[in-house]
């Protein structure tokens, strides 16, 4: 279920790193982009083991305390680690579906229509969010998926081409 008002972070839903660009032109030259959504769901009295900074990931215990294991080249009990993780965007349980689609979506139909291929690949443990993600409910519409948006986008795009006739 969508994070309520009262859970929304004080900062943005979506961070990113910086794109790699060409020089001069200002156009992404990525041949691949990863964006990671963390889904919500932890009860607010408990504390979450996945925490979203920036565009990392840190994993900490789930009962308190931060990720622990043993280290082999020491005789010491298990010192505390933390995991983390940075990918080039991150979205936090409080991301929307438009998020995600201004934010991945965007990006790939516009190259689409440049003539680029395009492909956004979904992975993901069972319930995860992979279809809610990628095709959402039908209704409401601002809860539609990436899928439908991006095709929305493309359909409407060559329509506008048509009646104007520019080319494909």
């Amino acid at each position: 279920a969508p994070a309520t008002p009262a859970q929304a972070p004080a900062t943005p839903a979506i961070t990113a790193t910086p794109a790699i660009t060409a020089e001069g032109d200002g156009e992404s030259t990525e041949a691949v982009s990863v964006f990671v959504r963390v889904k919500g769901g932890v009860a607010d009295t408990e504390q979450r083991c996945v925490e979203v900074e920036g565009s990392d990931i840190v994993l900490r215990e789930a009962k308190g305390g931060p990720v622990t294991r043993a280290r082999a080249d020491m005789g010491t009990p298990r010192e505390p680690v933390v995991s983390r993780f940075t990918f080039g965007s991150v979205g936090d349980e409080c991301t929307t579906q438009t998020d995600v689609f201004e934010h991945v979506g965007v990006r790939i139909a516009e190259a689409v229509l440049r003539g680029y291929n395009g492909t956004v690949f979904c992975y993901g443990q069972t319930g995860a969010g992979k279809t809610y993600t990628m095709h959402g409910p039908a209704a409401p519409l601002e809860e539609r998926g990436l899928a439908p948006r991006v095709l929305e986008m493309l359909f409407g795009a060559m329509g506008r081409r048509h009646s104007l006739n520019i080319g494909p």
